[in-house]
């Protein structure tokens, strides 16, 4: 329950908590959605997110497949491997970016 200047506004958990969502389902993760996407399908950033680098030369979020991601004036920020030499997403199997 947020309070507003108007009352009280009830959030579902899975709003409140869900990083990213398609169309009206909420994503616990980013990675959740982008896996969940179908085909054209719009994953869309609910809140900042942070991603862990873990291994040099490899993303942290892999898009492979035709997506739009909505950043939503959200920011995704890399934390982990101090040494990687990678992206923080990768866009991959003839996708465009």
């Amino acid at each position: 329950v947020n309070k507003t200047k108007e009352g009280y506004n009830v959030v579902k958990a899975a709003e409140a908590n869900g990083e990213a969502l398609i169309g009206n389902t909420y994503y616990g993760t980013l990675a959740d959605a982008i896996k969940a996407a179908k085909e054209k399908d719009t994953v869309k950033l609910n809140k900042d997110v942070q991603v862990t680098m873990t291994a040099q030369n490899t993303a942290a979020i892999l898009i492979d497949k035709n997506i739009t991601l909505d950043g939503n004036g959200k920011t995704i920020t890399a934390t982990g491997y101090t040494k990687a030499i990678g992206h923080v997403i990768e866009v991959s199997n003839g996708v465009k970016a």
